[in-house]
């Protein structure tokens, strides 16, 4: 009898402490979604971080800076002057944790020392969205900002939707994508296979190719940009449906009668998206390329694909 007393008094204490919450778990309202996105040179790129488009981060580099933009959101900035916190992974930004600022942030400089993301390996930038009925969701970017500020890869972001709830830096909840970056169209790399011609071609040369990649990491590669020159292999791969041209540099020498050589150098890096009007495929990118020493050109801006077969 004294031993089912015993037994009784643990399974009593079990259930008790089993129902005291656990202050390390946050709610699974978490939404993340990956990009996989790297700029360089002078690009600019924004990521939306609600639906209608109105709240977003838009991340800039420049010659002289790496900044982020906040459109209806704030960043975690300690500092109070503009160069916001570069998180590790694990920190847990909670409503109260530090200061807030709704402006832009410097997260690397190469006139000073200002900027706490330069060449800091992987970091975390936290943000929170003021919502309409009081409170904020919290959120945090993972990013790395590297080669001297020179490079910037946009890895993924994440956003805990339950008002005014923390979230760990590095935590996916249960994977759900966030609905303000929806999974684009494509979902084969086969569908975008074949010959292409520029929208602005008139004579209709179907002189771009998109093949399959030979080199792992890589769904597939694009030749004969119309812009580029001496027309470099560009190798992509679909992230959540979008294309992405991950940033990467060539260089090269042009012989010459006089026996000098003429160098060049140049940087690439693009992304975009997949659509099908009337059943014919599209590609809409957006390109940032430059070409220094012979034969200098650059190209930025929009660019549209239209496949011939």
């Amino acid at each position: 009898m004294k031993n089912r007393r015993y037994l009784s008094l643990a399974v009593i204490i079990f259930g008790l402490w089993s129902c005291d919450p656990d202050t390390t778990t946050l709610p699974v309202e978490i939404c993340h979604t990956s990009l996989e996105i790297t700029i360089g040179g002078s690009s600019t790129v924004t990521i939306p971080l609600e639906e209608d488009g109105a709240t977003s981060i838009r991340f800039q580099l420049s010659s002289d800076y790496v900044k982020a933009y906040a459109a209806n959101c704030e960043f975690l900035d300690n500092s109070t002057y503009g160069y916001a916190d570069a998180l590790n992974e694990g920190y847990q930004i909670t409503p109260a944790n530090g200061v807030w600022e709704p402006k832009d942030a410097l997260l690397s400089s190469n006139i000073s020392t200002s900027g706490k993301f330069k060449d800091a390996g992987i970091r975390f930038l936290g943000f929170r969205i003021p919502q309409a009925d009081g409170g904020y969701f919290y959120g945090w970017f993972r990013l790395e900002c590297y080669e001297g500020g020179k490079m910037l890869h946009l890895i993924d972001y994440a956003i805990n939707r339950s008002v005014d709830e923390p979230i760990i830096t590095g935590a996916t909840g249960t994977g759900m994508n966030c609905p303000a970056h929806p999974t684009g169209e494509i979902e084969s790399v086969d569908e975008i296979i074949g010959n292409y011609r520029a929208q602005s071609d008139t004579a209709n040369l179907c002189s771009i190719s998109i093949v399959v990649s030979d080199k792992p990491g890589y769904d597939f590669i694009i030749r004969n940009f119309p812009f580029t020159w001496p027309f470099p292999e560009v190798y992509g791969k679909v992230v959540n449906g979008w294309l992405e041209l991950p940033y990467f540099s060539y260089s090269g020498n042009i012989p010459t009668p006089g026996g000098n050589p003429r160098t060049y150098q140049a940087n690439f890096s693009g992304n975009g998206a997949m659509q099908m009007p009337d059943q014919e495929v599209v590609l809409d990118l957006q390109i940032s390329y430059d070409q220094t020493g012979f034969s200098p050109q650059s190209f930025h801006g929009p660019f549209t694909m239209i496949k011939c077969d």
